[in-house]
């Protein structure tokens, strides 16, 4: 199973880039844009579209499974390497954690530990 291009194209054309005012350093979200993330969440959240996901999957030998896995992760190379170096830095940055998820994290280490 390859990547397919015109999946992404399809998607593209069924959202459409819209409401989006961006510069350099800041990125301001319009009431269309919040509508599109929105419309966005719903479509990927949809047990229509899972399905679709993963029925390609269903057939398929582990051997085609990571073939397809590392096809995407070449075109995940590939598009990081388009960033300007500033910008890969900061999505390559790890999110912190919140602070109450990293005390929940250590007990649980302290009641395995122990």
């Amino acid at each position: 199973m390859a990547f397919d291009s015109r999946r992404l194209h399809d998607f593209l054309a069924v959202f459409p880039d819209r409401g989006i005012n961006m510069d350099r350093n800041t990125m301001e979200y319009t009431p269309e844009m919040l509508a599109l993330l929105e419309a966005q969440r719903e479509h990927f959240a949809s047990d229509d579209h899972i399905r679709r996901e993963v029925e390609p999957w269903r057939d398929a030998s582990p051997e085609e499974r990571l073939a397809a896995v590392a096809e995407m992760c070449a075109a995940g190379d590939h598009f990081l390497s388009q960033l300007h170096p500033d910008t890969l830095e900061r999505v390559l940055r790890p999110v912190p954690l919140p602070e109450d998820t990293i005390q929940i994290l250590m007990a649980l280490r302290q009641t395995t530990a122990g």
